[in-house]
C-alpha cells in the first residue's frame, strides 16, 4: 500500500530500482532522466515509504 500511495514520479524509480533490480543508469534511461534526478526521486520515494510504514516497525534504540 505504501508504494501504491506514492505519486507516479516517485513510484516508478522505486519499482525499477528496488523491486525490479535495475541499475541506476538503466532505470534513469527508461524514465528519460539524468542519474542525479533519478536518485533524487528515488530518495524522496524511499523517505515517503519509510514514513508510511514507520508506525508498523519496531523502534530502533540506536536511531
Amino acid at each position: 500500500r505504501a508504494v501504491q500511495a506514492l505519486k507516479p514520479d516517485q513510484r516508478a524509480p522505486l519499482v525499477l530500482r528496488d523491486i525490479e533490480g535495475l541499475s541506476t543508469a538503466e532505470a534513469a534511461a527508461i524514465l528519460d532522466l539524468g542519474e542525479a534526478g533519478f536518485k533524487s526521486r528515488l530518495h524522496r520515494a524511499r523517505l515517503a515509504v519509510r514514513d508510511a510504514v514507520r508506525d508498523y516497525l519496531p523502534e530502533d534504540p540506536e536511531r
